[in-house]
């Protein structure tokens, strides 16, 4: 028979205390990366390879923050695991720190956690999985410029052995008059061991990208963006027109936003 499944983005209960802490209870957006999950906080449509493979969106589980004044705040998570609604009788821990201060904005997170891993496929019995993150943001704005980078560091332990990755990640976005910008972004992932985008033949790869995205303000809270990505591998990961394997992918989409 057919099944319906509801997902829901965020889903979480705030407390905040007399002491200046916060908690809440949920599930909540991962406090790690650049790039935000909405829409509406993003200057392109697509993310970059560094959010789509690289890092959590969101947790479910405990997490405290805090103001620790002076521009800087302070997050702490207990989770399932990597977007696991369910949990398993392991726990991923993790945390950011960041820095507000004048045009400059910037953060050092990290995530780490033993979790239940079926191998990447449905019929593989579940093995544990050690996965390690650390990742840093920074963003720069001054008049009509915003200015963002992020680095990724990664590290998996399976029973297979150990793999890691390497993330890099640059945007800049410039707003030409109060109605038109332009975003670029470029950003390159290594998968030195094959475990984010798995194996080409016996070999593993890279994948660069480049996004070009013009931005329109239509009216007030209302947005629209086009937006043309080239992805780039050193192996052929992709299928061209035809169902040929190739080395790159050129997509194109254009998209509209409301925010009130």
């Amino acid at each position: 028979g057919e099944g319906y499944l509801a997902q829901v983005e965020q889903a979480f209960v705030q407390y905040d205390a007399r002491c200046g802490w916060q908690l809440a209870f949920g599930k909540f957006n991962a406090p790690i990366g650049y790039e935000v999950l909405d829409p509406t906080g993003m200057f392109q449509y697509s993310h970059s390879l560094l959010f789509t493979y690289a890092a959590p969106t969101n947790l479910t589980g405990l997490k405290v923050a805090r103001d620790l004044g002076g521009g800087w705040d302070l997050a702490l998570h207990l989770s399932n695991g990597w977007d696991r609604a369910t949990a398993d009788k392991h726990v991923t821990a993790g945390g950011r720190v960041g820095l507000a201060r004048g045009d400059f904005s910037g953060g050092l997170a990290a995530i780490s956690g033993k979790e239940e891993w079926d191998g990447g496929n449905p019929g593989d019995p579940s093995v544990p999985l050690t996965r390690t993150v650390i990742d840093s943001d920074l963003s720069f704005v001054r008049g009509a410029w915003r200015v963002g980078g992020e680095v990724s560091l990664g590290d998996v332990t399976t029973v297979g052995g150990d793999a890691q990755w390497l993330g890099l990640m640059a945007m800049a976005h410039v707003d030409f008059s109060p109605r038109a910008g332009l975003t670029v972004r470029v950003d390159h992932l290594d998968d030195q061991d094959g475990y984010l985008f798995g194996a080409v033949g016996d070999e593993f790869q890279a994948r660069r990208s480049l996004t070009i995205a013009p931005t329109f303000t239509l009216d007030e809270g209302l947005g629209a963006l086009v937006e043309l990505r080239v992805d780039q591998s050193d192996r052929d990961a992709f299928l061209d027109s035809d169902g040929q394997p190739t080395d790159s992918a050129v997509t194109f989409a254009v998209e509209m936003t409301g925010s009130w």
